[in-house]
């Protein structure tokens, strides 16, 4: 049997502590690639379920077992793939988004379905990239809960509070590209990269809380507190919130390949 390094995660009883281990490597199966990850991002998520989170629920899905390896994004180079696979080859510039298991992408090799796998540019940062795939999936199923498609977004007024964070400016940028009319809330020092992301107007959110807004949005996106839910002088037709965990699942990655083909 041969094995690879991974960055285990040995849970709360042990307060988080990571450890690199080397774990059983497999073959792919038939609908599976197997990838070199040169990078894989740590989301607000793992650090919630390193001390526990959600661990009922995820052990319904076999994913609430210490030691695990956490990570859902990665970036990095296809080493093998399975019988059926067609759509990539060895040595391909890969990244993508691996649903909650207890066999992340924080290690060296990770196999994952082809599905949940898409290009990378031939050039570029894949860094960059292996911090996209969760962040913009929890932000894009934040959007479309609160009724939003490129289809309807032209001239909506749309509130996003926790405009500056990862979450923030990705809805900023694509909702700024379906012509919205955003709103965005931020701490001061980071309300002119919140226009240069797309928004409309900026607010200060030391100086005018998220519940003293006194006006009608036709949407409002909450990437900050959930305590800002409460906001009782804030009228909107529909609202969408994500703490900063994140989704336990990480959604269909669909969402991330239909995004793609829609902007």
């Amino acid at each position: 049997m041969t094995t690879s390094p991974a960055l285990l995660c040995l849970g709360p009883a042990a307060k988080g502590a990571l450890e690199v281990r080397e774990v059983p490597r497999r073959n792919p199966a038939a609908d599976e690639v197997e990838v070199a990850v040169q990078a894989a991002a740590v989301n607000p998520i793992d650090v919630r379920r390193a001390e526990g989170y959600g661990l009922r629920l995820l052990s319904l899905l076999g994913a609430g077992k210490f030691p695990m390896v956490l990570g859902n994004d990665f970036a990095g180079t296809v080493a093998s793939i399975g019988a059926r696979v067609s759509t990539f080859k060895p040595g391909e510039r890969v990244y993508g988004l691996k649903p909650t298991s207890a066999h992340g992408t924080h290690a060296k090799q990770v196999l994952v379905k082809a599905a949940h796998v898409l290009p990378a540019p031939a050039s570029g940062d894949l860094q960059a990239l292996a911090a996209i795939p969760y962040s913009f999936v929890t932000m894009w199923l934040a959007v479309r809960g609160a009724g939003l498609t490129r289809h309807n977004a032209a001239g909506k007024r749309v509130l996003v509070h926790g405009a500056a964070g990862g979450l923030g400016t990705l809805a900023l940028q694509m909702l700024s590209a379906w012509d919205a009319n955003i709103t965005a809330i931020a701490r001061p020092e980071t309300l002119a990269g919140c226009l240069h992301a797309g928004a409309t107007e900026v607010l200060d959110g030391n100086k005018q809380p998220f519940a003293s807004l006194g006006r009608t949005f036709d949407a409002t996106l909450n990437f900050a507190t959930w305590d800002d839910d409460l906001a009782p002088r804030l009228v909107t037709s529909r609202a969408a919130s994500c703490n900063h965990g994140g989704p336990i699942g990480t959604g269909s990655f669909a969402d991330l390949r239909s995004a793609r083909m829609t902007q």
